[in-house]
């Protein structure tokens, strides 16, 4: 009897009830996002790109602002203009030459966005890097959380770690930008 229960009760243990419940989250305000790194590497074109936020839960694609104005001036009073010369939000300022560089070490820039009635301004100032001390790095074909793919199959790469000692003075945050065979 006893095996004759538990051969019954198995169906009801295996089975469960799903009920798909549709998230609606609370309607945010549509924001300006700004995307923009300004560097001094010389001939490098210095990109500005504009979008606007959107809902949690909207999973349409993102929509670009066009028509903008946007400038960076520099502590001198120097005015960089950025142009849409493509219509997709991206506004760029490209170097005279390959020896010229917006961005110089010390200065404080200004960027300056009008868009839609509304004109948006950021101060920074660019600052030094550290030079990297050394690089290591590990081939692993281990799963480390979120890289096994769609399939279940693991992700194989390699594990990179930079070394360097942080400059003396206001704490600063560094972009890492990596390259496998000339491909950002």
């Amino acid at each position: 009897i006893k095996h004759i229960l538990l051969l019954l009760l198995i169906p009801f243990v295996l089975t469960s009830c799903t009920d798909v419940i549709d998230m609606q989250g609370p309607d945010g305000a549509i924001r300006l996002v700004v995307d923009a790194v300004i560097t001094n590497e010389p001939g490098a074109e210095q990109v500005v790109t504009l979008s606007k936020s959107q809902n949690y839960f909207n999973n349409s694609a993102v929509t670009y602002v066009k028509g903008a104005s946007v400038t960076i001036t520099d502590s001198d009073g120097k005015i960089f203009e950025l142009k849409d010369l493509t219509n997709t939000g991206n506004y760029v300022w490209k170097p005279a030459n390959a020896q010229q560089a917006l961005g110089v070490i010390g200065k404080t820039y200004t960027l300056q966005i009008t868009s839609e009635g509304e004109t948006y301004k950021s101060v920074s100032e660019l600052r030094n890097v550290p030079k990297i001390d050394s690089v290591q790095y590990q081939y692993t074909d281990k799963a480390r959380p979120g890289q096994s793919t769609s399939d279940g199959k693991l992700t194989k790469g390699y594990d990179v770690e930079f070394f360097a000692k942080d400059l003396k003075g206001l704490g600063d945050c560094y972009r890492i930008k990596a390259y496998r065979n000339g491909k950002y």
